[in-house]
């Protein structure tokens, strides 16, 4: 999967994705939820699904 449609996979979720980068073999991922919460995000390139997640409220 490449990084635009990992964004899109993650603005479907709810997200707005404010910024994606290769980070080793994944992709990091910065994001806001409908909350306006800040999302850090590693996503596995293969399925698009999170392997780890930090908030900010």
């Amino acid at each position: 999967m490449q990084d635009k449609g990992v964004s899109n996979q993650l603005e479907k979720q709810g997200y707005q994705v404010k910024r994606v980068k290769t980070e080793g073999s994944c992709y990091e991922v910065y994001a806001l939820d409908k909350k306006g919460n800040r999302h850090e995000m590693v996503v596995n390139p293969v399925n698009g699904k999170p392997v780890s997640e930090e908030v900010n409220e």
